[in-house]
């Protein structure tokens, strides 16, 4: 009997180690899937970072999620559902584009269409943002005809850079 017992209970013992490695296996492919997702997320933001700026991810000229590179390789990208905003740190402000360049790379390139120009909410917080800015200039008595100023398109972008949470330049500062 105590035999018996021992065989049972060293099978069971068995039995739980497996399934404890099945569950490490399972803990640590989840882990890398979503390992995976992070470097394919930084990949599109990346992808998204060169079709802004005009570069292409292949000599052919053609993004490389639409076609087969030269080496035979493909490229497939994922979209996610929720895009994380994109992290800025110190090092950025020494490669922020400036922003008087962009806005004549802007004009010399003609329009660039891009997916999300199309979305409607980006469009009702341009039109809010557009609103907004009428009303300060009205506010202020500065004239409509300033938003014609190749400097005016200068410091939108700039605005534009530095992000949501910007607080507005004191008198002092301007």
């Amino acid at each position: 009997m105590t035999k018996r017992k021992e065989e049972e209970e060293e099978t069971k013992r068995k039995k739980e180690d497996r399934n404890e490695t099945k569950k490490k296996r399972r803990e640590t492919e989840k882990e890398e899937e979503e390992e995976e997702e992070e470097e394919e997320e930084e990949e599109e933001e990346e992808e998204d970072d060169d079709e802004e700026e005009g570069g292409r991810s292949c000599t052919s000229g053609v993004p490389a999620a639409s076609h087969r590179c030269a080496g035979g390789s493909t490229t497939i990208s994922i979209v996610s559902k929720t895009k994380k905003p994109k992290q800025k740190g110190p090092i950025d402000v020494f490669f922020t584009p400036n922003p008087d360049v962009v806005v004549q790379n802007q004009k010399a390139q003609g329009k660039q269409t891009r997916i999300d120009a199309n979305d409607p909410y980006r469009k009702e917080l341009r039109e809010r943002a557009c609103i907004r800015f009428a009303r300060w200039m009205y506010d202020a008595g500065i004239p409509f005809n300033a938003v014609n100023c190749d400097s005016f398109g200068a410091v939108i972008e700039a605005i534009g850079q530095y992000g949501p949470g910007m607080k507005p330049p004191s008198y002092h500062e301007v």
